[in-house]
């Protein structure tokens, strides 16, 4: 048995556990989780009569909310050695709405109705493929009545001709505060309260202008304003406030996809999604603007993939069905 782990942020350094119980001897191995890739393997003999389990168990160790791994390229075989990676045989079977990816170019583009998604990620130079996308159903929480959604303490230009938007059109919405002095911000009302008290993770594509910081909240419905600010020259956080978790991801042509995640105190009839133009301590600039485009609050800690509104009410992204058999690598002759 063999597997790739690695861990991020307060995870680093947790421990972790692999344990193979109904063989012939149980095992149990802990260790330390990484922060980059490590491959891990485990030679057993399996018993008679009782079915084998194996399992990962981290942070098995002071496991805090937020704490992430990841586990790619796990592997079962026959023998005394772990071999190279035998790439599973996955294949697209359906999923019963749209869905959005990335194409070869980084142009945003929507699958239609039962339609495989192969994405590309960009890497800072160019787009590489990412294979298969294959994602688990996901609701859109913000309703809107306008593609420009949100109610505005700014001058909101939409649709902005200065930019195309992720998705190749002119759908992003200039940002530009109108008071030195006041709070100028965007509100994103969150249609369902129904998460109070579990993650929500919000994100919103943005692209500087001559401001170069976005400031995002999730507020709680309590008075709280969990918050943070990302720098959209250098695609970094710099300030993290108390919200649980940040992440900026660079999605080509000056385009960021910020998001952040927050568990919502469970008090809240009006929880909102904001965004503001920032400086680099989060206080708000009088004059200058930025761009921003596709906001989206799900339920989770992660941003999926962009969920496009109806303009209606909630959207939801159906979870894609794929099917999975064995697959036997050919015998290398020499």
């Amino acid at each position: 048995f063999s597997y790739w782990i690695k861990a991020v942020g307060t995870a680093i350094g947790k421990q972790y556990t692999t344990r193979i119980t109904n063989v012939s001897t149980n095992s149990s191995t802990a260790g330390t989780l990484p922060s980059e890739w490590t491959r891990y393997t485990f030679t057993f003999t399996t018993g008679s009569t009782s079915t084998a389990y194996i399992g990962i168990e981290a942070p098995d160790n002071s496991p805090a909310d937020g704490d992430e791994i990841s586990i790619w390229g796990a592997q079962l075989e026959l023998g005394a050695f772990a071999t190279s990676l035998i790439p599973s045989d996955t294949r697209f079977t359906s999923r019963a709405s749209v869905a959005t990816y990335y194409d070869e170019t980084g142009v945003l583009r929507t699958a239609p109705v039962n339609g495989s998604r192969h994405g590309y990620k960009y890497d800072g130079r160019k787009w590489v493929e990412t294979g298969l996308i294959l994602e688990a159903a996901a609701t859109n929480l913000l309703p809107s009545n306008t593609p420009a959604g949100g109610t505005y303490r700014t001058v909101a230009t939409y649709p902005s001709m200065d930019v195309t938007s992720p998705d190749g059109s002119y759908s992003a919405t200039k940002l530009l505060p109108t008071d030195a002095s006041a709070f100028n911000y965007s509100v994103f009302s969150i249609a369902s309260n129904a998460l109070n008290g579990s993650n929500m993770c919000g994100s919103i594509y943005a692209k500087k202008g001559t401001e170069r910081y976005l400031w995002i909240s999730l507020a709680n419905g309590s008075g709280g304003e969990p918050n943070g600010t990302f720098d959209l020259e250098t695609g970094t956080i710099i300030r993290t406030g108390t919200l649980d978790g940040m992440r900026i991801e660079n999605v080509g042509n000056g385009w960021y996809r910020c998001s952040v995640f927050h568990n919502m105190d469970g008090s809240g009839a009006t929880n909102q999604f904001v965004v503001s133009v920032s400086n680099s301590t989060g206080a708000r600039s009088s004059a200058n603007y930025l761009y921003i485009a596709h906001p989206q609050v799900e339920s989770g800690t992660v941003a999926t993939s962009y969920i496009p509104w109806d303009y209606a009410g909630t959207t939801t992204r159906a979870a894609d069905v794929a099917s999975s058999v064995a697959y036997t690598r050919a015998l290398d002759s020499a």
